[in-house]
């Protein structure tokens, strides 16, 4: 009988690398981190802070628990109070600085998105007008919609306004209203600015595409 001496014997596939490597098991060593006394005592600010509690208080509580004989607090000298609560003075003046910070930006974004609102609200509804009143020249011209007789009561200087397309109204009545089921070519230039006029985003009505074109045409005011 032969001793079989090779670990990979019978195996159908042996990595060649892996067969030559020697494996040494190095048995890892755990570090201790020397904590101080003063980084220790750092560590229930976080909590103290989400808390809310003023500097003096958290000086009382330090004094309290010294007094009381805490463990970690029974070799607190006056020297590491004063420290910590200077420390924990600044992360509270930070901490209001930083509240006060985000509460004025997110009242300038407040202001910004109702001034673009309002400018939005301003320029659609200008728009819409001139849309409607150049819809209503060529209907005229063209002779698709008659302006209404005055009546005889009336005084005749004042004529009676022209009845305008409005945003309900649909191409089918428009269609209705010139008499064809088809739109003619000469009708190309008023119905462009229809659906101008009926479209669902407004920068559309501005030959603006982009909404980052439009947002910036907002906020200059519409220029």
């Amino acid at each position: 009988m032969f001793a079989i001496t090779n670990k990979h014997a019978g195996k159908v596939r042996v990595s060649r690398q892996a067969s030559n490597k020697n494996y040494v098991k190095h048995k890892q060593k755990s570090v201790k981190k020397d904590v101080t006394l003063y980084k220790k005592l750092l560590e229930p600010q976080k909590h103290y802070l989400k808390e809310g509690i003023s500097p003096e208080k958290y000086k009382s509580i330090l004094q309290d628990k010294c007094n009381k004989g805490h463990h970690h607090y029974k070799s607190v000298t006056d020297e590491m109070i004063d420290a910590l609560v200077s420390r924990y003075e600044t992360k509270v003046s930070e901490s209001i600085e930083k509240t006060k910070a985000l509460r004025k930006e997110k009242e300038k974004k407040r202001q910004m998105r109702k001034m673009i609102s309002e400018t939005r609200a301003k320029l659609v509804e200008e728009k819409d007008k001139e849309l409607r009143k150049e819809i209503t020249k060529h209907l005229l011209y063209l002779g698709h919609v008659k302006k209404k007789d005055n009546e005889k009561d009336k005084n005749k200087d004042k004529e009676t306004p022209t009845q305008e397309p409005t945003e309900k109204t649909n191409l089918s009545e428009l269609t209705s209203v010139i008499g064809g089921k088809y739109l003619e070519a000469h009708d190309t230039k008023w119905t462009n600015l229809y659906q101008k006029l009926v479209t669902d985003r407004n920068c559309l009505k501005f030959d603006i595409a982009d909404d980052a074109d439009w947002y910036q045409f907002l906020m200059n005011g519409g220029k």
